[in-house]
């Protein structure tokens, strides 16, 4: 670890809970503050590392989907948009 630099995993962690937060109706806990631990950079570089992994790993789900919207479901009706 870089100690002058932020932990990756703490980065991807504030990533999850704030994505959780926005997208997910099913709270366990509610972290309104994930998403301002995050720098934009931070978080385009977590959730283009999601995509990514989605897309290579789910091909079948992506099909119709390309984006933020594969992560955000905002292609699918009543789902909720960032």
């Amino acid at each position: 670890m870089d100690p002058s630099s932020y932990s990756h995993t703490a980065i991807a962690g504030a990533f999850m809970r704030a994505y959780h937060f926005a997208y997910d109706d099913k709270k366990i806990f509610a972290d309104p503050l994930a998403q301002r631990l995050l720098i934009p950079k931070d978080h385009d570089a977590c959730e283009a590392m999601c995509i990514n992994t989605l897309v290579q790993s789910h091909p079948q789900l992506v099909v119709s989907s390309t984006g933020r919207s594969i992560l955000t479901g905002t292609d699918q009706p009543g789902k909720r948009s960032h």
